[in-house]
């Protein structure tokens, strides 16, 4: 397995351990849009693994429409996720930011951007990343237009995160999972425009990974050390009562 396969593929199985052990807590309804949004994400990373994306496009007919699936899921990851964060700490300002007003029409306005520069683009065989075509200018506009109601959820949200980790009247453990998670999230503000960059030089490509996938991992340990939290609470109340 290459190192650009290996990544996302050891990623999704961390992802994939955090979503398996929360497995409980969706079985008594809980957090119900953030277990189907980790879900989603890691589905979005075996699928960036050439031999699974590869066979999945040639039973979809060949023509890189994985690639599109992959990037419009990826717009449901963070509309389910980012409304969930914003529901935790009880914002519904930022609630209707990410999933209504605004919000609802940049994620309509991207997706139809995103689906738009996707046909104009000339994909005509399987490729892992459209790598074959990245030369490509409506492929470059495609990736670009795919990122932008993710890194508007992350703009959204970060000013909140940075603010509650900075709240020393909580837990400790849940300030560094906002800090994780506001971390993460401001590395996918600038994703869009790092794929616009590619306009003026090829090697920015390279960036993008860097940051989506650091991000993916921040943003989901964070909600992880969360849940770990409200164990920890749950078992020593359990003990005091017993």
């Amino acid at each position: 397995m290459s190192p650009t396969d290996a990544i996302p593929f050891l990623v999704a199985l961390v992802l994939g351990a955090f979503t398996v052990i929360r497995l409980p807590s969706l079985l008594k309804g809980q957090n119900v849009p953030l277990w189907i949004a980790h879900a989603l994400i890691v589905v979005c990373l075996l699928l960036a693994v050439t031999p699974i994306y590869v066979a999945t496009d040639h039973l979809l007919g060949g023509t890189n429409i994985t690639n599109l699936i992959s990037h419009l899921a990826f717009n449901l990851v963070f509309l389910a996720g980012c409304r969930q964060v914003a529901q935790s700490v009880d914002r519904p300002d930022l609630v209707h930011r990410i999933s209504r007003g605004a919000g609802l029409l940049v994620l309509l306005a991207a997706s139809l951007l995103t689906v738009a520069f996707f046909v104009l683009a000339d994909t005509p065989a399987t490729s892992m990343g459209l790598n074959l075509y990245r030369e490509d200018s409506w492929v470059v506009a495609y990736k670009a237009a795919s990122f932008v109601y993710p890194a508007y959820c992350s703009a959204v949200l970060v000013p909140m995160l940075f603010t509650e980790a900075r709240n020393t009247g909580t837990p400790r453990i849940h300030r560094w999972a906002k800090g994780l998670m506001a971390v993460g999230f401001l590395l996918v503000v600038p994703v869009p425009a790092i794929h616009l960059a590619e306009f003026v030089s090829f090697a920015a490509r390279a960036w993008v990974d860097v940051f989506l996938y650091t991000a993916i991992l921040l943003v989901s340990v964070g909600p992880f050390l969360a849940f770990v939290a409200r164990k920890r609470h749950a078992h020593g109340r359990n003990r005091e009562t017993a």
